[in-house]
């Protein structure tokens, strides 16, 4: 009860957000001028755009299987599509995109993988992907530097902020997971905290499922730590995921008539911006995102028509997610309602 009642007030804040965000967007047009943006946006762009979007869906599933095959959870495709999809419905929907994890890990236990298996998968995934993340910005932060310090002043704190934040969480979460100790000592803890509040009767049941755990989360980590090539591959899918995602935002670009700027140009700005934003408390990063997109791409969006791409870019990335993977939350609800 308290679950759902969290999902529904994350739920309100978005459609607050986004109906404030969107009449702030669309205020800066008549209904002719929309029109005729509308009327001249190029289709071409657009569909590109949304095959962009397919692209970073499908890399996120083959990392997702990648993982799985490397620790024999016999998974398809699908399925590897299905729990990327679920859990992305829940990120866009939770404040710090914090849903996601628990409800794949959830969905997955729920259909016989072992936990710690699947706990060690999402953990790795995750590390992979930061690191990548934090790489791929950093580099895309040193290309743009005399940008970002002559004409972009006012994002530099977004963007400091949001390069040391990923940094930190990097640090953080590899000493809590990896560290054996601390990992344990954390976990038993709460065990701890539970009996004392009588959620927890048979402690001694409870710590012996624990160890069990540790043996069998720690036995697959290892297994994927020593894997060279799996770390290979799937920085690989994940850097192939967020170029697709950057890719967007140069579609859009172009489908609103301009050129001037080059596709790593405008890539790059999105990279620094993705990064920028992801620790903005609100759920699906709300508000921020159209914020630090018009503080980081006005240079580029020149004429009077940045709050119309932004508009675009935000139904493409954002609202088009939230909508193809809450169909995939429903029909998942379904099925397993009727079995």
């Amino acid at each position: 009860m308290i679950k759902m009642n969290k999902k529904i007030i994350n739920i309100i804040i978005i459609l607050i957000l986004s109906i404030i965000t969107i009449n702030i967007l669309i205020g800066a047009y008549t209904t002719e001028d929309l029109n005729r943006l509308k009327n001249n946006l190029e289709k071409y762009y657009i569909i590109l755009a949304l095959v962009f979007m397919v692209l970073n869906w499908i890399s996120e599933g083959i990392i997702m299987k990648l993982f799985a095959n490397s620790v024999e959870m016999k998974i398809s495709f699908l399925k590897s599509m299905k729990y990327c999809l679920i859990g992305r419905y829940y990120n866009l929907i939770t404040p710090f995109y914090s849903g996601g994890q628990p409800a794949k890990a959830y969905l997955m236990t729920r259909d016989g993988y072992d936990i710690s298996k699947t706990t060690s998968l999402l953990f790795y995934k995750f590390i992979v992907y930061q690191v990548v993340l934090a790489l791929y910005s950093l580099f895309m932060i040193l290309i743009n530097i005399r940008l970002i310090l002559g004409k972009l002043k006012p994002a530099i704190p977004l963007v400091a902020v949001g390069l040391m934040l990923n940094i930190g969480l990097i640090i953080l979460i590899s000493i809590l997971f990896l560290n054996k100790n601390v990992f344990e000592k954390m976990i038993f803890w709460g065990i701890n905290l539970a009996y004392r509040l009588k959620v927890v009767k048979d402690l001694d049941r409870v710590n012996k499922k624990a160890r069990d755990y540790f043996e069998g989360y720690y036995d697959s980590l290892r297994v994927m730590w020593d894997n060279k090539p799996l770390f290979l591959q799937t920085a690989f899918f994940s850097f192939l995921q967020m170029t697709a995602y950057y890719a967007i935002t140069y579609m859009v670009y172009r489908s609103v008539g301009l050129n001037e700027a080059t596709p790593l140009q405008i890539m790059s700005m999105q990279a620094i911006l993705n990064m920028s934003v992801v620790f903005i408390p609100t759920p699906g990063t709300a508000g921020a995102a159209e914020g630090g997109f018009y503080l980081l791409f006005r240079h580029y969006f020149k004429g009077g028509i940045l709050p119309f791409a932004i508009l675009t870019w935000r139904l493409i990335v954002y609202y088009l997610n939230i909508f193809i993977s809450g169909i995939i939350v429903l029909y998942d609800y379904i099925i397993e309602k009727f079995k």
